[in-house]
């Protein structure tokens, strides 16, 4: 048994990397969505509390998972301006998109809909959906698009170089 949990392991120990990194990078940015929305909903900004964290939480944990996912995950070691410059802009520029993705969704569900606690009655207390809610579901579908684009577009290249010398 513990041979074939071992094997499954090293068969998918970059999944199992990202799957860590991911749940880091989701903690991060959900910790800084729920402190800043919490910060944000109580004075003159309330009104744009989800969107305003959202943007911050996204830039915090898009830093972070750039140099977790190189480093750590898909283990692209060049530091070779080129290659670093490629990468960065890449990961940036796509998560960007995950960005777009993510700010309609809180826009929809949190702003729109009225999932605030306070929000007025329309539409019904049974239809609004949590605000915390509603970023657990959204993480989920960005984690998985976030995947699939860093696989297999953005650290293609130079895996195990180190500084670029190699």
């Amino acid at each position: 048994m513990i041979q074939m949990i071992r094997k499954l392991l090293q068969k998918y120990q970059e999944l199992v990397r990202y799957i860590i990194v991911g749940v880091l990078t989701t903690v991060l940015s959900t910790g800084a969505y729920f402190l800043l929305y919490y910060l944000l909903e109580k004075g003159s900004l309330s009104h744009y509390a989800g969107r305003i964290a959202t943007i911050v939480s996204w830039f915090i944990a898009v830093l972070f998972a750039f140099f977790a996912n190189k480093l750590a995950v898909f283990r692209s070691r060049s530091m070779a301006p080129g290659v670093f410059l490629r990468e960065f802009v890449l990961f940036f520029g796509c998560r960007f998109a995950t960005l777009v993705f993510d700010y309609a969704f809180i826009w929809a569900t949190v702003d729109y809909l009225g999932a605030t606690p306070t929000a007025a009655a329309w539409p019904p207390l049974y239809a609004r959906l949590h605000p915390y809610l509603m970023k657990l579901v959204d993480d989920f579908f960005v984690t998985i698009f976030n995947y699939v684009i860093s696989k297999f577009l953005i650290f293609t290249r130079n895996k195990g170089v180190a500084n670029g010398n190699d």
